[in-house]
């Protein structure tokens, strides 16, 4: 977990120090984590990097999805950690 943590955070930081004001990203699934690790542990990373980031450019976050159940994992998860 910790390693989905640390290269969203690193992904994230390299973006807004790079002026980025919108990224897509994917599910940072490296085949060892089911999607529901990855969806929350990937969602509480962007929200915990969004709220501590002070000079952060980043506007829009995109995430893809190769598929619906991945999509509506993420979404599940989305709503639980953002509501």
């Amino acid at each position: 977990e910790e390693d989905i943590r640390s290269s969203t955070r690193k992904a994230l930081l390299h973006a807004s120090l790079n002026g980025a004001q919108s990224i897509v990203m994917i599910p940072a699934d490296c085949g060892t984590h089911d999607i529901y690790d990855t969806a929350r542990v990937q969602l509480s990373a962007v929200k915990t990097f969004l709220s501590t980031e002070k000079d952060c450019t980043i506007k829009n976050i995109f995430l893809v999805m190769e598929d619906e159940d991945s999509y509506n994992t993420y979404e599940e998860y989305y709503n639980r950690i953002f509501a």
